[in-house]
């Protein structure tokens, strides 16, 4: 079996105890010391380095229930080779802060979902930015993706993100950027839906302010009410 079909185990709920086994046996063979001696100390100091593999699977390092190793700690990913990375592979990471892929062309949808730490992410080859692909990574801030071209809903609720520059973007999903709130600088010259994309937000951001207004005011009126009672009682 190739390595970079190894560092990924399939995750199935019906099966998760057997893949555990096989998981933790694999770990103990003698003809396997590039996994051993790659991967798992690379996480062990919160970095995943593994400059061979090509590919990373669904829900490979996902940090859920379903999970053949505790990801909980990892905080930098970098791999150089790596071309495709399917469905929520890194998603849930809470301390994963960086995701470097020089060379990934292809990312199922919620690859890096939920990663509230994530920081920086550099995807220099990717062309398409699937639905949630950074989904709440509300610390995001840093991104290059000088060649994407197309994105759904890629960067919905990324909160932390202030500007954004994709000059090769033709085409953006509606809810792009939707609740991405501080983002105030958007370079995409070519995208035609800019306008409904910035009054999306716009309008979201107006609603939080009305929302937070009434708030105020109904606690106002309260306090005003409890006073009023106090010096009536008095």
């Amino acid at each position: 079996m190739a390595y970079a079909e190894r560092i990924h185990p399939p995750l199935s709920r019906n099966m998760l105890t057997e893949e555990l086994n096989r998981t933790r046996q694999a770990l103990s063979r003698d003809d396997l010391p590039d996994m051993r001696e790659s991967v798992m100390p690379a996480l062990s100091d919160r970095l995943l380095n593994a400059p061979e593999a090509t590919s990373v699977g669904v829900n490979a390092f996902r940090n859920s229930v379903l999970t053949a190793v505790n990801n909980s700690s990892l905080r930098t990913v970098h791999l150089p080779k790596v071309q495709t990375i399917g469905e929520r592979a890194f998603s849930d990471l809470w301390t994963l802060e960086e995701a470097i892929f020089p060379e990934l062309t292809e990312v199922g949808e919620s690859a890096f979902s939920q990663n509230k730490a994530l920081a920086k992410a550099e995807m220099p080859k990717l062309t398409y930015a699937p639905n949630s692909l950074f989904y709440s990574c509300t610390a995001l801030t840093e991104i290059s993706m000088p060649n994407l071209e197309e994105a759904g809903s890629a960067f919905f609720y990324c909160g932390g993100l202030t500007s954004i520059s994709l000059p090769k973007l033709k085409t953006a999903g509606e809810s792009c950027f939707a609740y991405s709130t501080k983002l105030t600088q958007i370079d995409i010259p070519n995208v035609e839906k800019l306008e409904k994309i910035k009054k999306q937000t716009q309008e979201k951001e107006q609603a939080d302010q009305s929302r937070a207004f009434k708030i105020k005011l109904i606690l106002g009126l309260v306090i005003l009410v409890l006073l009023l009672l106090c010096g009536f009682l008095l």
